[in-house]
């Protein structure tokens, strides 16, 4: 929904958004739902080319075989406001950007 909102000059709005799914959903949980996927983003809602397509490179290379387990990619390599915030990090005292837990890690520490 986001994406076609970004791409299309002519695009659905939130309330025919509502139909499209089949009514599950209220317009005001539809909104909600928007609202908190662009704040996840930090309103990041578009990769430029290089992003992409290293991006693509990595997923190709790292997915394009069968593995037991495979990998994460740090945000900072898909997030232009993630690399800024480690940038900035190094040159003050401000925290760095948090990571996610690998897969591996997560299998090695069961809840």
């Amino acid at each position: 929904m986001i994406t076609s909102k970004v791409i299309c000059d002519d695009m659905y709005s939130n309330k025919s958004w509502r139909i499209v799914a089949q009514e599950m959903f209220s317009l005001r949980e539809i909104n909600q739902m928007e609202k908190e996927m662009c704040s996840y983003l930090d309103w990041e809602l578009t990769v430029d080319n290089l992003i992409l397509s290293n991006f693509e490179t990595a997923v190709r290379k790292d997915f394009g075989e069968d593995r037991r387990v495979y990998p994460n990619y740090p945000l900072v390599t898909i997030s232009k406001c993630a690399a800024q915030a480690v940038v900035d990090a190094a040159s003050t005292t401000a925290a760095p950007v948090p990571e996610f837990p690998t897969l591996d890690y997560i299998a090695r520490h069961p809840l």
